[in-house]
């Protein structure tokens, strides 16, 4: 490492730790730019996209076929015709809107948001409902020992079943597969 480069990188250390961000940011950038630039060996960043799997295969061109190109014309051409059919279209849905009126409207808006409201309220009854006889079933130390001791039966079965798979587990079968 160079004398130059390694001050720099003294002195961005040295303002990390104090703690000037923007005095530290610029330590840093001042130490990239010493850094010395090294010339990529030919094919560098083939074989890079080739390691991470971006690469195309073998053969493949960069032109797309004749459908490809085709159909990509094609919704180009789409995209201008309905940018050439948009104010009509806009101009139509708006002599819609005059001729509806806004009171009926927001009327309607109203009635459909407060019956979702209804709709959610009845739902957070049932749920409601059904939390408080939880609760209630739950209060019981009764019920809360039938709880714990069924989920220790419960483990400590999986846990057999468990030991039992394992026991018996080979690789010799595999090679009959």
């Amino acid at each position: 490492m160079s004398r130059k480069l390694h001050q720099a990188l003294k002195a961005w250390m040295d303002l990390e730790r104090r703690g000037p961000d923007l005095q530290a940011e610029e330590a840093l950038r001042q130490m990239f730019l010493r850094l010395p630039e090294l010339p990529l060996p030919a094919g560098f960043a083939d074989r890079v996209l080739a390691r991470s799997g971006l690469t195309a295969p073998a053969g493949a061109s960069a032109i797309p076929p004749l459908a490809l190109r085709l159909a990509i014309g094609l919704c180009l051409a789409l995209v201008g015709a309905s940018v050439v059919l948009l104010p009509a279209t806009l101009r139509t849905a708006a002599d819609l809107l005059q001729a509806v009126s806004w009171i009926e409207v927001g009327t309607t808006a109203l009635i459909g948001f407060t019956q979702r409201l209804v709709e959610g309220l009845a739902v957070w009854r049932t749920l409601s409902d059904i939390g408080e006889i939880l609760a209630t079933a739950l209060d019981s130390r009764m019920v809360i020992a039938a709880l714990t001791s069924s989920a220790l039966l419960s483990a400590g079965a999986f846990r057999m079943l468990y030991g039992l798979m394992t026991q018996d587990r080979s690789s010799r079968y595999a090679a009959t597969v």
